[in-house]
């Protein structure tokens, strides 16, 4: 599959998390575009599921469950792998973000859910080896001037980042980050196109480095911690980063990128 590629940083930065939507269904128009990007997705990638769900808010129902994070989040996309296929969780996260720069781009708001849900609520049947991975909540962005305290509180844990696009890239051996802009022009791109990339608890665990490979010095990237969430951060990740420049990563951690 291809991302959408050559986007300009502008453009991923667009993206953010969204908690408040309007309590409106989605033009039918930007259903079927996104039903064709997760048909497209689906029918091309084994041991992936993209479903979406509209004009139901029952996983989301509950104090316990949301943390009066959302409101109206009527509307969203289950994610669900079957992780007996290679690097299953890795390529949900890819894909999904590649769905993400879909929503966005034709206009509509997103925000991935990891845990603040409820699986029993969902109306999507499952097969044997299957399970729901996280959902992306879709809809029409509501501008709400003073959201409720502990939505502000909330909110502003989720976004504190302090990283810099610099931040992402791991100084190793000669390999200064002067001396990696120099040898690969398109880095300082990608390294920005990870700093705008959304996250678990907003982490954004992985990062850059220059290894080798067949004697050849090349672009990888990396996460510490082995867990499906920071696989999934990977995949995202992945694909902001080929989105802003093309080309593709291999899967696993510790990847290597081949500009085409």
């Amino acid at each position: 599959m291809i991302v959408m590629n050559n986007m300009t940083i502008e453009q991923l930065q667009a993206r953010h998390s969204t908690r408040n939507f309007r309590p409106l269904p989605i033009p039918g128009s930007l259903v079927e575009s996104l039903k064709a990007e997760l048909t497209m997705i689906n029918s091309h990638e084994a041991g992936l599921q993209f479903k979406l769900v509209t004009g139901n808010s029952e996983p989301l129902k509950g104090f316990s469950k949301s943390y009066g994070f959302f409101r109206n989040a009527n509307n969203f996309i289950v994610a669900i792998v079957d992780v007996s296929f290679p690097d299953a969780i890795e390529r949900a996260g890819y894909f999904a973000e590649q769905i993400v720069l879909k929503a966005t781009d034709i206009g509509l708001a997103t925000c991935f859910v990891g845990g603040t849900y409820s699986k029993t609520s969902i109306p999507v049947p499952l097969r044997a080896g299957q399970e729901v991975l996280f959902l992306i909540l879709v809809g029409q962005e509501d501008i709400i001037e003073k959201p409720r305290p502990l939505a502000r509180i909330a909110m502003k844990i989720a976004h504190r980042n302090d990283k810099k696009w610099e931040d992402f890239f791991v100084e190793r051996k000669d390999w200064t980050l002067k001396a990696a802009l120099e040898r690969f022009p398109f880095l300082k791109k990608g390294l920005q196109a990870l700093a705008c990339a959304p996250s678990s608890l907003n982490k954004q665990p992985f990062r850059i480095w220059i290894g080798q490979k067949e004697e050849k010095d090349i672009v990888r990237i990396g996460i510490p911690d082995i867990s499906d969430k920071q696989f999934i951060d990977l995949g995202i990740a992945k694909c902001n980063f080929v989105a802003a420049n093309g080309g593709y990563f291999d899967w696993g951690n510790g990847a290597a990128y081949y500009q085409e």
